[in-house]
């Protein structure tokens, strides 16, 4: 019985006052103690203490036989719970382990979005928010060329999606949905095989084209609002086949698709005669990750069979709400071969990156048109972090502030800040086409407040030239979310 009453006073289930009375945990003395005074019950005297032996005399009272027998009963509860050895570690680590089997050893957690981890099957969901607002004013020659600018607000992204992998990532898929313009148009939806005998991957589905690094780096990490205007010269997504394989601790890679060129806003397509080859190879002549140095080269290469023998090119300001500047309108045309080359440096809070697009294009009915675009940017964090970079894709990932204003622990700090400024150029005047030229002149600010959610400024300078003309000055604002 002593070792009993022992045990149980190490567990926490019995209590000893200094006056030597056994209390259950949570139980009441028999009558009100003064500091100083021993406890007492109401009518009978002071138990006897214990012999060395651990027998009592007979003076032991009746109240306190009773609580050891009800603590007696106590003991056999917890032991047909827990066992005669009371080992609650072990048995609080056996009850996690079955209630692991009981959901499959699925783990529910957030990073960036939901996620449902486990040893075979990994899942996520997610999506972003971008909400813009647009002001615009133009001269007289500007309405004149393209029509009044007007104002506005949009949902410019609005996409939710789920993705995952099974079996150590061996198969993994994504589809990604937009409800920004109203109905729910495809995105990425794909799925792709891994760790294959020959080559290391292979993508089907509707995915984005190999082809320019602004491109391929998401619209959640992108410097400004909206990619630069040789953008409308570049590929998106299309439905095809494709493949990335990588080299020296994947510092090197080469990116290679099959694509059914003219696919719509679900991945579909018919006709005859309509596909692209496209290829980019990337790589970091210089990769510094301790100091946050890097430099990024790369070139890509389409050759296009353009669909119903009519090819189109146009542009908006940078601005999407905005009307197009440029535009060729409709003609007939063969094949079309796409070229760029891109660069980007960043040493530690500064970056400078640039492309430049040309499309050399076809034609029975005029003289081959050879249009083109380029731009240059350069960004800085006033508050020292560095643009980070995604090995293996070759392209920019997300912005992650040293002292975020959005935290768990409600801590505000004061986020990242980066000011940025930009020059691009679209021309799309040459042989019998007469799209117009176009040069604008950015500047954004950016405020990033946590990993998820930034807040964007943009004033862009727009001037056309050629066969439009006029100047356009356009203020942009974006608040952004992801997970």
């Amino acid at each position: 019985m002593t070792q009993m009453i022992t045990s149980l006073i190490a567990l926490g289930v019995l209590t000893l006052p200094a006056t030597g009375q056994l209390l259950l945990v949570g139980d009441e003395p028999a009558l009100p103690v003064r500091p100083g005074q021993p406890a007492r019950p109401a009518t009978e005297p002071a138990a006897a203490p214990a012999d060395v032996d651990g027998k009592r005399d007979g003076s032991v009272d009746a109240a306190l036989l009773q609580q050891l027998s009800d603590l007696e009963q106590r003991i056999a509860n917890i032991e047909s719970i827990l066992g005669p050895d009371m080992q609650l570690g072990s048995t609080l680590e056996s009850l996690k382990a079955q209630i692991a089997e009981a959901n499959g050893g699925m783990k529910v957690r957030w990073k960036d979005g939901l996620r449902f981890e486990s040893d075979d099957v990994n899942i996520k969901i997610g999506g972003r928010i971008q909400v813009d607002n647009t002001f615009a004013s133009g001269d007289s020659n500007a309405e004149d060329s393209v029509g009044n600018l007007d104002d506005g607000s949009e949902f410019r992204r609005s996409r939710i999606y789920m993705s995952g992998d099974v079996y150590d990532k061996q198969l993994q898929w994504k589809a990604q949905y937009d409800f920004a313009g109203g109905d729910a148009d495809f995105k990425d939806v794909y799925m792709q095989f891994n760790q294959l005998p020959v080559i290391d991957n292979v993508r089907v589905g509707q995915f984005k084209e190999p082809f320019s690094l602004e491109e391929n780096t998401s619209s959640n990490y992108v410097t400004f609002l909206e990619r630069a205007l040789p953008n409308a010269l570049v590929p998106g997504r299309s439905t095809g086949i494709g493949t990335t394989q990588t080299w020296a601790d994947k510092r090197v890679a080469l990116q290679v698709g099959v694509f059914r060129d003219g696919t719509d806003s679900f991945g579909d397509a018919s006709g005859d005669g309509s596909g692209a080859v496209t290829a980019r190879l990337s790589g970091l002549a210089l990769y510094q990750p301790d100091n946050q140095r890097l430099l990024h080269l790369g070139a890509a290469i389409s050759s296009r069979s353009i669909e119903g023998d009519m090819l189109r090119f146009r542009s908006r300001p940078e601005a999407h709400q905005l009307q197009r500047f440029v535009d060729t309108g409709d003609f007939e045309a063969d094949d079309m071969l796409l070229m760029g080359v891109e660069a980007a440096y960043v040493d530690g809070p500064f970056s400078v990156q640039g492309e430049f697009v040309r499309a050399d294009v076809e034609s029975d009915t005029m003289d081959d048109p050879q249009l083109d675009g380029g731009y240059v940017y350069a960004s800085y964090f006033l508050t020292g972090e560095s643009r980070p970079y995604k090995k293996g894709a070759g392209a920019f990932n997300r912005v992650v502030p040293e002292d975020p204003v959005i935290t768990k622990d409600g801590k505000k700090g004061k986020g990242a800040w980066e000011v940025a400024a930009r020059w691009s150029t679209l021309d799309l005047e040459d042989a019998d086409l007469t799209g117009g030229e176009l040069t604008d002149y950015t500047v954004g600010l950016n405020w990033y407040l946590s990993r998820n959610t930034r807040m964007m400024f943009n004033w862009v300078r727009a001037d056309m030239d050629e066969s439009v003309n006029g100047d356009a000055d356009i203020f942009l604002m974006r608040w952004q979310t992801d997970f």
